[in-house]
């Protein structure tokens, strides 16, 4: 990911989720890294953030999310 302000590359956290909302992995992924990743958990979808924000945020593997949905409106 790229900071809009500075325009530097961040090092992300990456959290890796399963159908049920369970985070099943978190790693760390260097900028630039281009490197795939395979999990040995099945995983529904990933969310990326600015590394270190799972730590601030108490969150940890095991953890459940809710994914709220939004639809715009035609």
């Amino acid at each position: 990911s790229v900071d809009l302000l500075s325009g530097k590359l961040n090092t992300l956290s990456v959290a890796y989720i399963n159908r049920e909302g369970i985070i099943v992995d978190i790693i760390e992924r260097k900028a630039n890294d281009c490197e795939p990743y395979y999990n040995t958990i099945p995983a529904k979808c990933v969310l990326e953030v600015t590394k270190g924000w799972f730590e601030e945020k108490n969150i940890h593997v095991g953890d459940s999310i809710k994914i709220k949905t939004i639809v715009a409106e035609r």
